[in-house]
């Protein structure tokens, strides 16, 4: 469609064709077939922050053990992942989480793929309230329900200027930022003293926001490019845990493949003393087929006090499909298998006349990622540590890691705060 409507401007007059020639002046460009040849990499529009390979919300107990989740119930949030694990939760809960996330970029959308071009990777963070939610149990049945964000589609922001005799005669600005949201019920249920299971319904929204602004203020030309997508959708999310022995736990989850439905509206505009043509369109079927999430978990007790836990988490990338005003998006991903692995001693004190119990975490991550081209991966070493006294709980821990096969350094670190109440 850009491809349309930059034909159609070009057409228009011949202002245009100079605002172009000194665009590409001013501007550090790849070749002229770059832009269609270019690989992006980890970060095409729809990419989320960080990583591909989301499952629910990290807390701030799953971040300190490497991101392990699915064996161990230290707050609500397992509703999101492994909902069996709620049956192991004290009779009532309720849980707040906020957390902040930064990661670097070298090449996205326009930048260092053809039209604009950086001398090094490019940051950028979110911090967000991105958790909260509560659990109550029934006798065998527990429930829950929750409020999440899964993923934040920012990115940094960037402005070019171009100055002749120190007059502002080009600039150009790019936007883009979103996120998608989940209102998560779930049960579970307690068959005996050693096997749950669980189920959860996951109801999804969200939205991406894309702006390109390019203007000419010598031949007073302006070029828009808007692009806007909602998104919405429905998966389920369920999972078991049984107890083999009292030191030894295992666990299995799934979430079935879904698709993310879009309603995306775009408009490209051109505007010169000659002419506006303006170039709209709407489609309500754009879609986005996740893929199939399979894993397994398992914790080991050494101690009363001290516990291991490792996960296995399957990926199934290679049948993600976008379709994009009515065209097939190309997305040569592959399958991938995500590993982590943590350690979590509990300790206490006397203080005040009170017993003050505390967690010291550490992990460990190995996260692929799910392109062909380039092959990277992110490792990541986590800590973390918290505080109970009576009902009230805080955790703080953080994430610190490297990409690894792009050649283009790209980092990632997160850090999660966690207040629970509990009966």
């Amino acid at each position: 469609m850009q491809d349309k409507m930059r034909s159609a401007s070009s057409a228009a007059s011949w202002g245009f064709f100079i605002g172009i020639f000194l665009s590409f002046l001013s501007l550090p460009l790849l070749p002229s077939s770059g832009w269609t040849q270019v690989v992006i990499g980890q970060y095409v529009d729809e990419a989320p922050l960080r990583t591909w390979n989301n499952i629910g919300v990290l807390t701030a107990s799953a971040v300190g053990l490497g991101e392990t989740q699915f064996t161990l119930a230290q707050d609500s949030s397992v509703a999101l992942t492994n909902p069996a694990l709620l049956s192991r939760l004290p009779k009532f809960t309720v849980s707040l989480n906020g957390s902040g996330t930064r990661a670097t970029f070298h090449k996205y959308s326009l930048i260092n793929t053809g039209a604009v071009t950086s001398t090094g990777a490019i940051d950028v963070g979110v911090i967000a309230l991105d958790y909260a939610g509560a659990s109550v149990r029934f006798r065998r049945f527990t429930l829950a329900l929750s409020f999440g964000l899964l993923e934040y589609y920012y990115r940094p922001g960037v402005r070019v200027e171009s100055n002749y005799e120190g007059n502002l005669y080009h600039t150009l600005e790019f936007n883009q930022d979103g996120a998608l949201r989940t209102i998560n019920f779930a049960l579970a249920y307690k068959i005996n003293d050693r096997l749950s299971a669980g189920i959860g319904a996951n109801f999804i929204k969200g939205v991406l926001d894309k702006s390109v602004d390019e203007r000419y203020y010598v031949t007073e030309i302006t070029q828009e490019d808007k692009d806007s997508s909602d998104y919405s959708g429905f998966y389920v999310n369920g999972g078991v845990v049984y107890d083999v022995s009292d030191r030894l736990t295992v666990a299995a989850m799934i979430r079935p493949p879904y698709t993310k439905k879009a309603v995306s509206e775009s408009l490209i505009r051109y505007e010169s003393h000659y002419v506006e043509i303006r170039t709209e369109a709407k489609a309500e079927d754009n879609a986005y087929k996740q893929p199939l999430v399979i894993g397994i978990g398992v914790n080991y007790k050494l101690s009363d006090s001290f516990v291991v836990a490792s996960d296995l988490t399957y990926f199934d990338w290679s049948s993600y499909v976008v379709k994009y005003y009515e065209e097939e998006l190309d997305r040569d991903f592959r399958d991938v298998v995500k590993v982590s692995a943590g350690a979590e001693y509990w300790g206490n004190f006397q203080l005040f006349g009170k017993e003050w119990r505390y967690p010291l975490r550490i992990g460990f991550n190995y996260d692929p990622q799910p392109m062909k081209d380039p092959s990277i991966h992110y490792l990541y070493l986590s800590v973390g540590a918290g505080i109970r006294v009576g009902r009230f709980s805080v955790d703080l821990s953080g994430m610190f890691g490297k990409e690894y096969g792009s050649g283009n350094s790209l980092s990632a670190q997160k850090v999660v705060l966690t207040l629970s109440y509990e009966i």
